[in-house]
């Protein structure tokens, strides 16, 4: 990543900071990680030393491989039985159509969903001058590329996707929060939740 945080351990730092609030008001939170299949599920508690359990797990997140996105949103929707506030953290890039049935899914069956679309600054600028070797985190494949050729097609692909997710989004009710890795943490943090106390 280009900031001082990478998408992972920035989304880690906005769900603990999230936690934190949500048990310090008696809430309950849980935790659904995956990739292919599930990484790690903790039911809904409303206790410290629960939280503390989520958070040693976020702690050791490793970024992992492809993802299935609507399968696990299948498997999420029969762990999370009843009616809850579904916080999702992901950089979500993978075909629109497949991220748009998984949350389309969570709000059919009564869910609250928050989507925080999680972009490094150098995805959201492609900011390279030389020719550059990119890597797919999810598949390893390796591309040698000439920035000043896909620069413009890249950022304008990228921008169509982003407004096309937040369309989605609002459509389905589900509140769009774009972050980008390079804003200071806490100042992405006060936004939302000053955006979210105006609702």
């Amino acid at each position: 990543g280009s900031g001082a945080l990478t998408k992972l351990d920035y989304s880690i730092c906005l769900a603990a900071a999230l936690g934190f609030l949500m048990v310090n008001q008696k809430d309950s939170v849980g935790l659904f990680t995956f990739d292919e299949k599930p990484r790690s599920i903790f039911p809904p508690r409303s206790k410290q030393l629960h939280l503390m359990r989520i958070l040693g797990e976020l702690a050791s997140s490793k970024p992992g491989g492809r993802t299935s996105f609507f399968e696990n949103m299948k498997r999420l929707a029969a762990f999370a039985r009843h009616r809850s506030l579904m916080m999702i953290f992901s950089d979500l890039l993978l075909p629109l159509e497949e991220v748009t049935e998984g949350l389309s899914l969570l709000r059919h069956i009564g869910h609250d969903v928050i989507v925080f679309h999680v972009l490094d600054k150098a995805e959201r600028e492609f900011p390279f001058g030389e020719p550059h070797v990119m890597e797919d985190p999810e598949t390893g494949r390796k591309l040698s590329v000439a920035p000043e050729l896909v620069r413009e097609g890249y950022l304008a692909e990228l921008q169509r996707f982003c407004k096309a997710l937040e369309r989605e989004c609002a459509s389905l009710k589900i509140d769009f929060v774009p972050i980008d890795t390079s804003t200071p943490f806490d100042k992405a943090l006060t936004s939302f939740l000053v955006k979210r106390a105006r609702r």
